[in-house]
């Protein structure tokens, strides 16, 4: 298994065919994300009453203010555990601008970070949730990097926003045993790579059941969970609703909601534009479980699925505009109702950064879209493609 180079940005990384393309965007994307938090005022930290599951309940860092850009609501965050053992890595790879690695040792990979609003000294409750599982090609991203996404979901809306950290398969990254407790002293062994497919989707899952179990102790109403997954996410999340390992969970979902996801792995212009990306995912680029992992694999007549919405950006990286495409067709074909957007004037990166913009396109629609299966009367302004 090859080692992956430290990630140059690009103006237009679409052009780069030689570069991981996909890789690139998504990290351009978390940049960006990182810049806008770092350069926000942050909000003044204030006396609350910590939640009930703050003292006893589950597994949890401190309650804190979200040092993210003022907002309509208060934002307080809470590092939270989802499994029931620990699962520390080590991620070896450099420090890049905004893109840090460094603080990744003996780093606890299954947890979440938990959004919930406080208005004039009071938790807001009963609200929808948003449970956001990043991109990155399987291979890259913290959930920390994603803070700002709550703008809008949590600062403006009032709502719950998990974001989810999983076990990426990077190459870089490794089980923090003795041998790779720091990255200084990591031996870097092949065999003690973290995680192949399917760690990343059984952590989707097992977040989701947390989600589930514990959200109302955060304000959160467990009967009104959206899923929400951009590009690697959005086909995490779109994999969590269509595979029959994990049908029982179907029916706790109020709604899914996948931007440019990824619904064919086994597909050759995927094997060919995201070769690394997918040999470092599937072992030795396995057709087994390359099928096993395509969502459009799982579709067909007499499904029953929660209220799915798929967006997809008008200049999309390569093939995923044709995997949309074909998702859709097979949906269509076994009479499963969704909705469907194109994103137009928008790229594979700014799509995602324009959600911690309450006003922005993308933003508007997802909200319209889970308003209007919560019971709230739609006041954004509906935009249509």
């Amino acid at each position: 298994m090859r080692a992956t180079s430290p990630i140059r940005l690009e103006k237009n990384p679409i052009m780069r065919r030689h570069d991981p393309v996909w890789f690139a965007c998504a990290i351009a994307a978390l940049v960006s994300f990182s810049v806008v938090a770092a350069s926000a005022s942050p909000l003044t930290p204030e006396r609350v009453a910590f939640p009930r599951a703050q003292r006893a309940v589950v597994n949890c860092d401190a309650l804190t203010p979200s040092a993210v850009v003022t907002t309509t609501f208060r934002i307080y965050q809470q590092k939270c555990y989802y499994a029931a053992t620990p699962f520390l890595i080590t991620d070896t790879r450099s420090d890049s601008g905004d893109q840090v690695y460094s603080n990744k040792e003996s780093y606890e990979m299954r947890s979440m970070t938990v959004y919930r609003a406080q208005a004039n000294g009071a938790w807001r409750s009963n609200q929808p949730v948003i449970y956001f599982v990043h991109g990155g090609a399987w291979v890259d991203g913290y959930a920390e990097w994603y803070a700002p996404a709550a703008n809008s979901f949590t600062g403006e809306m009032g709502w719950v926003t998990v974001v989810l950290d999983y076990r990426l398969t990077s190459d870089q990254v490794f089980i923090a045993d003795a041998a790779c407790a720091t990255r200084a002293a990591c031996t870097k062994d092949p065999a003690k790579k973290a995680a192949w497919y399917p760690d990343d989707i059984a952590d989707v899952a097992s977040g989701y059941q947390w989600v589930l179990a514990h959200i109302a102790d955060w304000g959160g109403n467990p009967a009104r969970v959206f899923l929400f997954g951009h590009s690697a996410g959005g086909h995490l999340v779109s994999l969590l609703l269509t595979h029959p390992n994990y049908a029982t969970l179907r029916p706790t979902m109020r709604g899914v909601i996948s931007m440019s996801g990824v619904y064919l792995i086994a597909y050759a212009p995927t094997q060919l534009f995201f070769a690394s990306e997918v040999s470092q995912t599937w072992q030795g680029t396995n057709p087994i479980e390359m099928n096993d992992a395509s969502p459009i694999n799982h579709i067909g007549a007499g499904m029953t699925l929660p209220a799915l919405y798929l967006l997809r950006a008008e200049t999309e990286l390569p093939t995923l505009d044709t995997q949309t495409e074909l998702f859709r067709t097979k949906l269509t074909q076994s009479n499963l109702p969704y909705r469907y957007d194109v994103l137009s004037g928008y790229d594979h990166t700014s799509e995602m950064l324009a959600i911690q913009d309450i006003h922005a396109t993308p933003t508007q629609l997802i909200v319209n879209f889970i308003q209007s299966l919560s019971g709230y009367p739609i006041h954004l302004p509906l935009v249509v493609r």
